[in-house]
């Protein structure tokens, strides 16, 4: 391991990034290790509120140093034109030989092809259309937990998809959109918000498809208790009354139930 700090205006394509210096919140990569590939993402790091870089330069390219200027020296003499070969001897054979094919060899068992990644500009409209659909699933979850009708839990299942598949394509933008929620959308986007954050670190974890998907779901899942809490409660400004605190303290329980709702119909779609 060959650590460098350099300058946010240094970073280029092919260097792989071992930290970033500053506060996470004022960059859009999640991940603090990664191959810096795509020119948007360059741009988006030489453009964050960050002091610089830590870069390894055994994983990947060092900063740009110009080449010195090379000494005039003579030019070296043209090479010799190969030797011109004699034309293989003709068949002899009377009977005419029958063209014979080279042996072709067993194809080898093809993995998997891994996910095609893309620039942040590329996924941003694509992560912006999975995060309307989170918006309006989970905001439609969140009026069948406090009204009390039946959990249309079957929906859940392609949003998680969803979401991973934007985070194989790029695992920055999504999470970069979802910062952008409004207030009154906090209680039920946090946790589309942390689903994609659950994804990330399960594939960091080498985690298989199936256990990422469920490390996906949930993180959707994790605080839906207070999904039953009104608003006037979740988001008052001074402190509870005795009353309101006791309602607070009754998520854990109202998550549990709606939970085993969910997750038994998640069961059924894996």
């Amino acid at each position: 391991m060959a650590l460098k700090q350099i300058e946010k205006d240094q970073v280029r394509a092919g260097m792989w990034i071992h930290a970033i210096k500053g506060v996470w919140f004022f960059h859009p990569f999640w991940r603090g290790k990664f191959l810096l590939e795509h020119s948007d993402d360059v741009d988006a790091l030489r453009s964050a509120r960050i002091s610089g870089v830590i870069i390894d330069t055994d994983k990947g390219l060092d900063i740009k140093v110009d080449p010195p200027k090379a000494a005039n020296q003579p030019a070296p003499p043209p090479a010799a034109a190969p030797a011109p070969q004699p034309a293989p001897p003709r068949a002899t054979s009377r009977k005419s030989a029958k063209p014979r094919l080279a042996p072709i060899a067993p194809a080898a068992r093809q993995k998997p092809a891994a996910p095609e990644t893309c620039s942040m500009a590329a996924e941003l409209g694509r992560a912006r259309k999975t995060v309307n659909l989170a918006r309006r699933l989970m905001s439609q979850l969140l009026k069948q937990v406090r009204s009390g009708d039946t959990i249309d839990a079957e929906k859940l299942g392609p949003l998680v998809d969803e979401i991973a598949d934007s985070l194989s394509r790029n695992n920055s933008t999504l999470t970069s959109v979802l910062r952008l929620k409004r207030k009154d959308e906090y209680t039920y986007m946090h946790s589309v918000t942390v689903s994609a954050l659950m994804i990330n670190l399960a594939r960091e974890l080498d985690f298989s498809e199936e256990k990422v998907r469920e490390a996906g779901m949930a993180g959707l899942l994790h605080d839906i208790g207070k999904m039953a809490i009104d608003d006037s409660i979740l988001n008052k400004a001074g402190r509870l009354t005795d009353a309101e605190f006791a309602s607070m303290r009754e998520h854990p329980e109202r998550g549990h139930s709606v939970r085993s709702v969910l997750l038994s119909a998640w069961e059924k779609m894996l």
